[in-house]
């Protein structure tokens, strides 16, 4: 076993502190793991203590901050993997996930997650983690995201960009779909064990966003007829949830419209436009059997105009009234964990996905969160607006990958405002200057 390992062991078993005699045989045995001779909790402290050279500019230059998260469809395992592998400092927001998860494990109906939520093993060994149609499904990827883009979070408050120094430089934050979520919790402006505390509940409320989804929508199998259709048309792993590259919203709601009132499809068994992502890429959600139909109408005009018909890696139809019936169960689970805040619990603006007004001037935030996430339409163009239109901002994306980034840029149009993503390498390396 190798001093990192051994040192890792320790930590994580008995929330020890690296002693002076360890730190000495570090130095002795092996290189150092950070780059300097010093302990991880020194390496923690140091840089929590130092503002980030990259805060220093932007101040210097009059520029505030943007605050954003990612959401669903993005790859999340092996970003979240190497967090846990090598930021030491990340060890209570790990012990406090895992706790958290494992304390709403009894409430859960294990039929909806078969291979369970067991974060800890997958992290500690990727490759026992399930494969990627898990993963991918909605009551475990909405979980990974959250832990992947608050991980992130964390780790940039431990390396000079601390809670208090982002709060009160940033005009704003916000969050692609679920990433909203983790865009309430930082705007509490909780540091410490006080941040750890809801922290808590938030991953709570996301576990049984994805879960009560699931449940509402059903356990997601396409059948061999669904499989052939795609397939005869060159289509890949049917979803309820598909991005379709190349038309405006303007047209894309004609045609939704236009075989929803051809086919006599309204309420639970129509098709909607559920996520309004750039100028030319938006998704639609509903039953894939629908999602088949609409794609063999419009295929030929597809081909031609060269538009991308691309099904999402999920099991259940975000953003759309299909997922009313949550409002059942969803705010039962919400009081249970003590799940509420008020508006002015907001230290900062976090913008509707929706419509982008601002959370801080809602008496309730809870409840219209989830019903952003899980059954309204998501309008980017409208939550990024305070970012495309307010001149000197930098913004700073939590990932995971940088697909929210990107849909971000498409956005910005004449702005001469620029986002890096702490998910980017080439970014960090800039954040981190």
């Amino acid at each position: 076993m190798n001093l990192k390992s051994y040192v890792r062991r320790l930590e994580r078993s008995f929330s020890l502190h690296i002693t002076t005699d360890l730190k000495h045989e570090e130095k002795r045995i092996a290189k150092p793991r950070l780059g300097r001779k010093a302990s991880f909790n020194d390496y923690s402290i140091r840089h929590s203590m130092a503002i980030a050279n990259f805060l220093n500019e932007a101040k210097a230059q009059g520029n505030r901050l943007f605050l954003q998260f990612g959401g669903q469809g993005s790859p999340w395992l092996k970003e979240l993997s190497k967090l846990y592998e090598s930021d030491p400092s990340l060890k209570e927001f790990f012990d406090t996930a895992f706790k958290s998860l494992a304390e709403e494990l009894p409430h859960i109906d294990k039929k909806y997650i078969p291979q369970g939520y067991d974060f800890e093993s997958w992290l500690k060994n990727p490759e026992s983690a399930p494969d990627e149609s898990y993963l991918c499904s909605a009551t475990v990827s909405i979980v990974g995201i959250f832990l992947t883009q608050v991980g992130n979070y964390v780790s940039l408050t431990h390396k000079g960009f601390s809670t208090s120094e982002l709060v009160s430089n940033a005009v704003g934050a916000t969050g692609h779909s679920q990433g909203v979520i983790p865009a309430v919790l930082i705007a509490l402006g909780k540091e410490g064990s006080e941040f750890y505390k809801e922290f808590s509940k938030f991953l709570k409320f996301v576990l049984y966003l994805g879960y009560r989804a699931q449940e509402q929508y059903g356990i997601f199998s396409p059948t061999e007829d669904l499989l052939k259709g795609n397939e005869e048309i060159g289509d890949k792993q049917p979803a309820p949830m598909v991005a379709v590259i190349g038309y405006s919203p303007a047209e894309l709601d004609e045609r939704v419209k236009s075989i929803n009132s051809e086919l006599g499809l309204s309420g639970l068994k129509a098709l909607y436009v559920s996520l309004y992502n750039t100028p030319d890429s938006n998704i639609i959600s509903g039953d894939p059997d629908k999602l088949l139909l609409f794609r063999k109408k419009y295929k030929a005009e597809m081909d031609e105009r060269k538009i991308k018909f691309v099904y999402l890696r999920t099991t259940a139809p975000f953003h759309c009234p299909l997922m009313e019936a949550t409002e059942n169960s969803v705010p039962k689970d919400m009081e249970r964990i003590g799940f509420a805040y008020k508006g002015s619990d907001l230290k900062i603006p976090v913008f509707s996905i929706f419509d982008g007004r601002n959370f801080q001037n809602e008496s309730e935030v809870a409840l219209p969160l989830f019903r952003e996430v899980l059954i309204k339409a998501l309008h980017w163009n409208k939550a990024m607006a305070a970012f495309a239109k307010t001149p000197k901002l930098v913004g700073i994306d939590f990932g995971p990958s940088v697909v929210s980034q990107k849909l971000t840029q498409a956005n910005l149009e004449a702005s001469e405002n620029k986002i890096y993503s702490a998910s980017s390498p080439k970014d960090i390396k800039v954040l981190l200057a």
